[in-house]
């Protein structure tokens, strides 16, 4: 949740590229904590240190919960994608100028709806 709230801080200071790849790296993590909660460890273990969130979700056994809910699925799918796109991803962490600020806006809010699913579902 820290990471989420750290991209809130940026999104209102309008570092909105810095605020959509922090908040894009809050799912990844809500996913990792996923995967370790479903497989009783302490840590995450080595394999699944990914930015991979389809690798995740299936590592972390939440494919049933998401197909289950069609407004999560859907979420998750436009999201996915766009995190495993060139422009999006750990590509965020270089770029700059990509996003206005009301796309930006949009964006965090899906994400944030998407993390808020994630959590009830673990």
């Amino acid at each position: 949740m820290a990471r989420l709230g750290d991209a809130s801080c940026l999104l209102r200071a309008k570092r909105v590229d810095g605020a959509i790849y922090l908040a894009g790296y809050a799912i990844e993590c809500c996913l990792k904590e996923a995967v370790c909660i479903r497989t009783g460890q302490n840590h995450l273990p080595a394999a699944e240190e990914v930015h991979s969130w389809d690798r995740l979700v299936d590592s972390a056994n939440l494919w049933s919960a998401i197909l289950a809910q069609p407004e999560v699925f859907s979420l998750y799918s436009s999201l996915s994608e766009k995190w495993k796109s060139c422009q999006w991803g750990s590509a965020l962490r270089y770029r700059v100028g990509l996003f206005q600020i009301r796309e930006a806006q949009r964006l965090y809010s899906e994400i944030e709806a998407l993390y808020d699913a994630l959590v009830e579902m673990m």
